[in-house]
């Protein structure tokens, strides 16, 4: 069985007209599936973007390589990553010790630069990952952009509260030392990280028991996770309500 054959009715939005640099096992599959007509091999002017598929778990030091290739990328590159799952099934696919972590490679790509990275597919076998190379902004939210989302008597120490705002589901914590706010969804496989545990400054997510630093974003175990998304907090000290700006995330 081929990666290609367990990805679900899926499209990328693409154009006839488009032209795609695709590498890697059944990338010419990949290519036909996507509608990409006009795909080439090689880097070009004019290119709308580059697919690798299973590229990764075919490198001998696929995060070397990747290093030393993604900054070399013009800004404005669009990249789409096919990969098979790292904690997947040991069949079909490649080994285990072979395949690339969906959270590694997020991480390697926001550091070389792609502020905008998308996990397009995400199931047992496979991912998909999208990201463009643009500079992330982690400048201060102005004023006024801040909402209300709690008070400081709805957290005491390691307790948790989950919002919605502006279509985003964020968590507001208490670590003990501060009033911090992060996203729901754990980088890895996506779990409600509200469900799990909250020990001072590290969040243990209930479905692998990955932990995650909430003061730094940073991955606490496994280490090679990606960043855990942040947010701008704010604390009003006469009403002692909790003010968050969702739509300025933090990376760093």
């Amino acid at each position: 069985m081929q990666l290609i054959d367990t990805i679900p009715p899926f499209s990328l939005k693409t154009t006839p007209a488009e032209q795609w640099l695709i590498s890697g096992p059944a990338a010419w599959q990949w290519a036909n599936l996507f509608g990409l007509t006009s795909p080439v091999e090689s880097m070009q002017p004019g290119l709308a973007g580059i697919l690798l598929a299973e590229v990764l778990s075919n490198q001998d030091d696929a995060a070397t390589w990747l290093e030393q290739w993604l900054p070399t990328l013009d800004l404005g590159t669009r990249l789409v990553i096919i990969e098979w799952q790292a904690d997947g099934p040991l069949e079909p696919g490649p080994s285990l010790e072979r395949r690339f972590k969906r959270g590694r490679l997020c991480r390697l790509l926001r550091e070389a630069g792609f502020g905008a990275i998308e996990t397009l597919v995400n199931q047992t076998l496979g991912y998909i990952v999208q990201a463009y190379k643009e500079p992330i902004s982690n400048q201060p939210p102005p004023p006024g952009e801040f909402i209300e989302v709690a008070s400081l008597d709805e957290l005491p120490k390691n307790a948790m509260k989950v919002v919605e705002v502006f279509d985003q589901t964020v968590i507001v914590a208490n670590t003990g030392k501060e009033i911090v706010a992060f996203a729901q969804q754990c980088p890895h496989a996506e779990g409600r990280l509200n469900e799990g545990r909250l020990r001072g400054a590290n969040v243990m997510c209930p479905v692998h028991y990955y932990i995650w630093n909430v003061q730094s974003g940073r991955p606490v175990e496994p280490t090679d996770e990606d960043i855990l998304p942040r947010y701008p907090v704010r604390i009003d000290e006469t009403t002692r309500k909790i003010l968050i700006a969702p739509t300025d995330t933090i990376y760093t």
